[in-house]
């Protein structure tokens, strides 16, 4: 399920910004990046089973397209893959993770971004990803709540198992959502890059749909999902990721200005 964290205390009265992770504020598939980490590990703590398992369902996806299929494969594969694991272990490799591959994953505008946000409202990380792998990703970030995946554990172990019947980002939303005023809505700020996060997207004043510029398959992708849901929502703003590192950040600090009321 995707399970709820408070990575710091939560601000009354301040809009929301929603970020999805994954192509957003890190290179994509981290949910495959972190376990083929755990599992070059001396000794390993993830299954080599289970990593060749995901990276079928990979290219299965790649081949079909069929994003819900793939994603309950993909996290059933990652929560085979931990079995056995001890839960702070996992925690403790997460952090080493990010320590290691910072500058690998994290795109050049993230922390400028977050840092311009942070200063105007509530920041909330929603991903299909494990959030044992987000967390020290958030916590760096200075995010305040992140809502991912998470498998199951007994007594400080993974059992293997994982429950997937509330993998719903419209019901991670609605619980941050439903008490902002009308206001605080026109004022928070969204950033989705896929058709799956236009539940983030969809209740915000200021939407955004991020993509790729360089290359020509993953921009072709992008455009036409941008297409697809500004017919739903006209506000939608489409950025290119690649065009300067700070083309992004200097968008939405204008924005932001604009919004609250700063003087640049």
């Amino acid at each position: 399920m995707l399970v709820g964290f408070a990575l710091n205390k939560l601000l009354d009265n301040r809009p929301i910004t929603f970020f999805d992770i994954d192509g957003v504020l890190v290179r994509p598939w981290i949910i495959y990046y972190f376990p083929m980490y755990l599992s070059q590990l001396n000794p390993p703590c993830f299954s080599q089973r289970a990593l060749l398992d995901m990276r079928e369902h990979l290219e299965s996806y790649r081949q079909n397209g069929d994003y819900i299929d793939f994603a309950r494969k993909w996290m059933i594969a990652y929560a085979h893959g931990v079995r056995g694991a001890e839960v702070h272990e996992i925690e403790q490799n997460a952090i080493a993770f990010w320590n290691l591959h910072w500058n690998d994953y994290v795109y050049p505008y993230t922390v400028s971004l977050v840092k311009n946000l942070k200063e105007f409202t509530t920041l909330v990380a929603i991903s299909a990803s494990p959030a044992v792998a987000l967390r020290p990703l958030c916590l760096r970030l200075q995010i305040d709540y992140v809502e991912g995946l998470e498998a199951e554990e007994e007594g400080n172990i993974y059992t293997g198992e994982i429950d997937l019947s509330l993998m719903s980002k419209d019901q991670a939303v609605s619980k941050y959502i439903k008490n902002l005023s009308s206001l605080q809505k026109s004022q928070s700020f969204a950033f989705g890059d896929s058709v799956h996060d236009y539940p983030l997207l969809e209740h915000v004043g200021n939407p955004y749909f991020v993509t790729d510029k360089i290359d020509p398959e993953l921009r072709s992708r992008g455009e036409t999902a941008f297409r697809g849901l500004s017919s739903q929502n006209p506000k939608i703003v489409l950025l290119y990721r690649d065009e300067t590192p700070d083309g992004i950040v200097n968008v939405v600090r204008e924005r932001t200005n604009q919004v609250f009321d700063k003087k640049s």
